[in-house]
């Protein structure tokens, strides 16, 4: 009779475990998604301006030739 109460108590503990472990995976994978999820926007973020300050550049070139009366002509994809 005592050894149904060691392989219920065993089984419960092995639930236990499981549950924990399976708690700790889960948290672990939702970290990376948050942390990918962070610097993808992170990266957006910096093209977004990186794209802004191009059409700046390239306006204020354009400016620049056109009050210098030079013909205005500049790639829009240039590496300025």
């Amino acid at each position: 009779m005592s050894q149904a109460f060691y392989i219920v108590g065993g089984i419960l503990n092995l639930s236990l475990v499981l549950v924990i472990a399976r708690e700790t995976i889960v948290e672990v994978f939702e970290q990376g998604f948050r942390r990918r999820k962070h610097a993808l926007a992170e990266r957006r973020k910096q093209h977004r301006r990186h794209r802004f300050e191009q059409v700046a550049r390239r306006q204020a070139i354009e400016r620049q030739l056109e009050n210098a009366g030079f013909p205005v002509y500049v790639e829009k994809r240039s590496k300025l």
